[in-house]
């Protein structure tokens, strides 16, 4: 893989950690906005930051009536918002005209699927399966040991918070990590504590 190919594969990730965090606080499903045919979060963009000119660029995006909510200081990346009866594509060309943004985003909403398998009672809604032939992959699958698969995902409930509803297609075959247990200690010692099933490594928990 090429350093361009690494570096957009970055980029990508960051926007969808920061994208993912944006969403998970918002207290209502919010009236979305289409642009450019994609659904999208009104009164909100994601921009990257020239590190050397970042005290310029606030100042500029302030006083055009943005107000900064969350900085990202790691990868260069800020969250705005500005008033919802400015559209995106308005809050857009005035962010990128500011001296010291090279990137300016809007928050892109998608629709997530439930995790595919041969046990999925969401299987006819998902009809990206089938255009990538998962079912001719999971008639394979009876000739090999068990398979983990690691999900890089905006989380899964698997049922351990109480007063919650497991996730259906998942509860029954997550992974569980054998050396260790629910009881705020790192039993396997591998520095990570009541890894039982994964790790959140960007809020750096078990959540």
């Amino acid at each position: 893989m090429s350093k361009s190919h690494v570096k957009g594969f970055a980029n990508t990730l960051v926007l969808v950690i920061c994208c993912s965090c944006l969403l998970s606080t918002l207290a209502e499903e919010p009236v979305l906005e289409i642009v450019n045919g994609r659904k999208v979060l009104p009164g909100n963009l994601i921009v990257r930051v020239d590190k050397a000119r970042i005290t310029e660029v606030r100042d500029a995006l302030s006083v055009r009536g943005f107000e900064l909510i969350k900085a990202f200081a790691r990868v260069d990346v800020e969250w705005w918002r500005f008033d919802s009866r400015t559209t995106v594509p308005e809050a857009l060309d005035v962010a990128r005209r500011i001296p010291g943004v090279p990137r300016a985003y809007p928050v892109a909403v998608y629709e997530l699927f439930s995790a595919p398998g041969r046990n999925d009672a969401y299987y006819q809604k998902q009809y990206a399966l089938r255009l990538m032939d998962f079912p001719q992959a999971w008639k394979l699958l009876g000739a090999f040991d068990p398979i983990v698969v690691a999900l890089a995902d905006t989380g899964m409930n698997v049922g351990l918070t109480t007063g919650t509803d497991p996730h259906l297609d998942l509860k029954d075959n997550i992974y569980t990590n054998p050396g260790e247990i629910l009881d705020n200690e790192d039993n396997d010692e591998n520095g990570y504590t009541d890894d039982l099933h994964g790790w959140d490594c960007y809020g750096g928990d078990n959540g």
